[in-house]
């Protein structure tokens, strides 16, 4: 009898465990749905990921996939459904988050954008754009002091070139450690990131001269636009703004 139970709860177990490969596989209608896509039939493949979702819900791509071609046609709501449906069904995927947290942004929801930045994050903490939403949210809710913080915490081995020298730019008011930083963004192979992080380090290095304050943080916020990090850059420039008592247009 003993053994008659011990082989149930063993072939239970299997039976569990095939059940949830089989359920994160990728649906034939998944496949389906990458070929009408490659053919530009949106409302084609939008009906296969659908399809694809109710066969294997455990598997991510299919509520991603939908997700992006409703988002493609501006049915943000029915997105952000799909989206929510994916954390309560499928395997955790960063790439989820970032869909939702992109969309609230847009939205001018930035305190929801953040929370969804941070989820995903936490599932994969290196992952560099959702580093870079999660800074633009924290930019535009002006939490600066927070957004030094999570800058410090922020792996540089992992970090490409670019994102380096916008780390740097963020910390210039520790001024030893932004150097640090962008010590290790000129290094790079891009060159023109290389110049643009050697550009940075002078103006961080002057910024202490008084008369040169204003002109150095501008210098900081035109390489921050220049590279489109255009959300990064307004704490900069309101600042910049702040400190200028001769400032009277809306060129900054």
């Amino acid at each position: 009898m003993k053994v008659i139970q011990k082989l149930t709860i063993i072939l239970l177990i299997v039976f569990t465990l095939s059940a949830c490969i089989n359920n994160t596989e990728p649906s034939d209608h998944y496949q389906e749905g990458n070929s009408f896509l490659e053919n530009y039939q949106y409302s084609l493949a939008l009906e296969q990921y659908k399809l694809a979702i109710n066969d294997k819900p455990g598997n991510p791509d299919a509520y991603l996939a939908a997700a992006d071609i409703l988002m493609l046609k501006g049915d943000t709501e029915e997105a952000k459904e799909i989206l929510v449906l994916a954390i309560e069904q499928a395997e955790p995927l960063a790439e989820i988050h970032e869909r939702l947290g992109t969309i609230y942004l847009k939205q001018g929801d930035f305190q929801k954008a953040l929370e969804y930045f941070n989820t995903g994050l936490e599932i994969s903490p290196n992952y560099e754009n959702l580093i870079k939403l999660k800074l633009d949210a924290l930019s535009l809710l002006d939490l600066l002091d927070e957004r030094v913080e999570y800058a410090k915490t922020i792996n540089d081995d992992k970090l490409s070139q670019e994102m380096l020298l916008v780390k740097g730019i963020i910390l210039f008011e520790d001024k030893e450690l932004s150097l640090q930083v962008l010590d290790e963004a000129k290094k790079g192979d891009n060159t023109a990131v290389a110049d643009s992080a050697n550009e940075a380090i002078a103006s961080i290095t002057s910024i202490s001269a008084d008369e040169d304050t204003l002109f150095n943080m501008s210098q900081l916020s035109f390489t921050l636009l220049k590279y489109d990090y255009f959300e990064i850059a307004l704490p900069l420039n309101n600042k910049i703004i702040e400190s200028n008592e001769y400032y009277e247009t809306g060129y900054l």
